[in-house]
């Protein structure tokens, strides 16, 4: 049985494990300075983290509008590392209020499927994604 295997998993902490690998494995390619093959063996890895003195959400957190403004914020923070444009850069919280709108917050998530649904139906058949000028529609086609 399948939740017979994810509770032994839990029960004997390898989340934690697998975790700890991660951060290690993070961190030494954080001390790599020198470009990595694109024809390399391992994937080159970068580690991202958000501003000095940013909010982070707690570990058991459960708010909605907390997990929310912590997920924007991670958009933002990925956003200002991974512009190509240098005159994108900076840009990552304005962008994140783009393609994060504040009216995400108003609609119940147990009587839609999501953000795009709520638009659809209760907007009239308005599409979220035809706000944010960085959308293309042959990003929907996968």
């Amino acid at each position: 049985m399948k939740l017979d295997r994810a509770f032994k998993w839990m029960a004997l902490q390898m989340h934690k494990r697998v975790y700890a690998d991660d951060v290690l494995a993070l961190n030494e390619a954080s001390a790599v300075r020198e470009p990595v093959a694109a024809d390399a063996a391992s994937p080159s890895l970068l580690c991202i983290a958000l501003p000095e003195g940013a909010a982070e959400i707690k570990r058991m957190e459960r708010g909605r509008s907390e997990i929310f403004e912590g997920v924007r914020s991670g958009f933002a923070r990925c956003y200002d590392a991974l512009a190509d444009e240098p005159g994108e850069r900076g840009r990552g919280e304005e962008v994140a209020r783009e393609v994060f709108p504040d009216e995400i917050m108003d609609y119940d998530p147990k009587e839609y499927a999501g953000w795009r649904d709520y638009c659809k139906r209760a907007k009239g058949g308005f599409d979220p994604m035809d706000t944010y000028r960085g959308y293309r529609e042959e990003d929907d086609e996968d």
